[in-house]
């Protein structure tokens, strides 16, 4: 595996800002040469009726994190969050995040199917989604 350089983990973050601003126009993005962070709005009904909006933050540096600003959601292993409050969205063993994964594809998408399988938590106290068995402390 090549070494990634402070120079192109920045190229990499700016052309992830570029992508997520263009797919994505309610996020805004800041670049920093180690770091992108990226704060939004998902709603996942189109109209708004049946859900609420939620404010995101997405961190990304060697992977990235997801973490819901708002409304405030306490962290719990049955909704797959870590005790530092950032989502669990996919086992690591199934999937190994590199540079040329783009969030637009996957972390937004797969952030607003949280919520979707949240919602649905909160109305019938289950998890709907896949699960992969996971202590409530182990995010990185």
């Amino acid at each position: 595996m090549a070494k990634t350089t402070s120079r192109s983990r920045r190229n990499r973050n700016l052309r992830q800002k570029g992508l997520v601003r263009t797919h994505f126009p309610r996020f805004s993005c800041n670049a920093y040469s180690k770091r992108l962070v990226c704060i939004g709005h998902i709603n996942p009904d189109p109209d708004g009726r049946y859900s609420q909006d939620y404010k995101v933050k997405i961190q990304y540096d060697s992977i990235p994190r997801v973490w819901i600003l708002d409304p405030v959601i306490t962290p719990k292993a049955a909704i797959h969050m870590y005790s530092n409050g950032s989502l669990c969205l996919y086992y690591p063993e199934d999937f190994e995040w590199s540079d040329e994964v783009n969030l637009h594809e996957t972390i937004i998408p797969w952030t607003a199917e949280w919520i979707v399988l949240y919602e649905e938590f909160l109305e019938t106290g289950l998890w709907a989604g896949p699960e992969a068995p996971h202590p409530l402390e182990s995010a990185k």
